[in-house]
């Protein structure tokens, strides 16, 4: 069974904690492209038209199996960074060899 859980993490960047037998780089994947499919929709406020973006950092569980929850959320928020560096609306997939010296896992 697929869990998910959801959490501001700070300002505007939220977390979001896939589980389940069928979450692999593929799923991931195509949960991230419906969610910024999602924010990309311009959503209207009286006169006004706002249309969002967001930059998806995505750790894989398999590869992060032996990092603390600190870690992880470092690894990720590495990834989200580096997909906001990269342009809007982007997702970058963090692999364990991305994960900056002395940061323990």
């Amino acid at each position: 069974m697929r869990q998910r859980s959801v959490a501001r993490h700070a300002g505007d960047e939220f977390t979001v904690l896939l589980t389940g037998p069928a979450i692999d780089r593929a799923a991931l994947e195509r949960i991230s492209r419906a969610i910024l499919l999602t924010l990309s929709q311009p959503i209207t406020f009286g006169a006004k038209v706002v249309k969002l973006s967001a930059s998806i950092g995505m750790l894989l569980r398999g590869r992060a199996a032996s990092l603390s929850g600190e870690a992880l959320l470092r690894a990720a928020d590495a990834a989200m960074y580096r997909a906001k560096v990269a342009g809007k609306a982007r997702i970058v997939v963090h692999e364990l060899h991305d994960l900056p010296a002395g940061v323990p896992g």
